[in-house]
């Protein structure tokens, strides 16, 4: 009994053990699949702490990251400024709430905000009479994209990022700087249609994000025919096409018969001698000479059909390469531009 409950001991503990790192584990993973820098959460746990100087610095740390989203630094300015108000320092609180209300005109704060607060952002509002920081993307011919920005009234954006989907799926981006308040891409062959653009501050942080759809560009091949084409070398035929192979093979048949039939004429005329003089012949001899008459001209008709045949499928391949070489009207354009109709081929 006592063995048994000490295994029973022994496996309580190497659960609960098991369970204690599968927490530790599972606590690392979700740390890591946060996309929020450290700063910025810790500028949040200041600010519910009221230690505002740590919240200045860790707003300034997560600006300073360039890792934040246009959604994050906008509170990131947010905070900053109620900080700031909390602090007494009025005008540095306008100038923070300025730049969110660049990013975001409606930005409103919360419910339970202190109307001192609130004062301060209003007054931010006020003073920037509904300016707004303002651009614009567009597809370019040739399927690049372009961005201007046309109002940065606190010269907030210095840089833009591309991202898109080239070949294989692999998502890659490019950065550029702004010049003149603009930047173009040429976005390479085989990406795909839809693009992102970020409008990017001094650090690196996204003030706003474009889509844009490009034309991309289709590569269309136009055949021209000139005035100076030459011939298309085609394969040469095969040797049992050829027309005068079956002509010559008829030939030779019909000579061949020819000769059958002469060969028959010569045993019929001495098969007449034979029978003129029969007393002079034996009966064996003039049916010897009748049988070789008949079978010398039975070759001769297989010998002339045959040939006939031969001389049938000459005149087919004769006839099939002449169309092929059959005269072809063709649309070209000379040297000089102007454009014609051109025969390619033999009559």
């Amino acid at each position: 009994m006592a063995v048994a409950r000490f295994g029973q001991i022994v496996r309580l503990l190497a659960f609960a053990s098991t369970m204690c790192i599968a927490g530790i584990a599972t606590s690392e993973a979700d740390r890591g699949a946060t996309s929020e820098p450290v700063a910025l959460l810790e500028a949040r746990e200041a600010m519910e702490a009221a230690e505002f100087a740590r919240v200045l610095t860790s707003t300034t740390n997560a600006i300073a990251s360039g890792a934040l989203t246009s959604l994050q630094l906008q509170e990131c300015y947010r905070i900053e400024g109620e900080a700031l108000v909390a602090m007494g320092k009025a005008a540095e609180a306008r100038s923070a709430f300025s730049k969110l209300l660049l990013m975001n005109p409606a930005a409103v704060l919360g419910e339970f905000v202190s109307p001192k607060i609130s004062e301060e952002l209003e007054a931010a509002r006020s003073a920037l009479a509904g300016a707004a920081l303002q651009a614009k993307a567009d597809a370019r011919p040739g399927g690049g994209v372009a961005i201007e920005v046309t109002a940065d009234p606190q010269a907030m954006s210095r840089e833009v990022e591309l991202a898109y989907v080239g070949r294989g799926g692999a998502e890659a981006k490019v950065r550029s700087k702004l010049s003149n308040g603009s930047a173009s891409f040429d976005v390479p062959a085989g990406a795909a249609a839809s693009v992102h653009l970020r409008l990017l501050d001094l650090h690196g942080n996204t003030l706003a994000e474009y889509a844009v759809t490009r034309t991309v560009p289709v590569a269309v091949a136009v055949a021209v025919e000139t005035t100076s084409k030459k011939k298309s070398v085609q394969p040469s035929p095969a040797l049992w096409s050829r027309w005068w192979v079956w002509a010559a093979g008829g030939a030779t048949l019909a000579a061949v018969g020819g000769g059958f039939g002469l060969a028959s004429q010569s045993s019929q005329d001495e098969l007449d001698e034979v029978l003129r003089n029969p007393s002079e012949h034996y009966f064996g001899e003039a049916r010897e000479l009748e049988d070789r008459s008949r079978s010398r001209a039975r070759w001769a008709n297989v010998s002339f059909a045959a040939a006939g045949g031969l001389v049938a499928a000459s005149a087919y391949f004769y006839w099939r390469g002449r169309s092929d070489e059959s005269p072809v009207l063709v649309p070209s354009i000379d040297d000089s531009g102007a454009s014609s109709l051109q025969w390619i081929g033999t009559f």
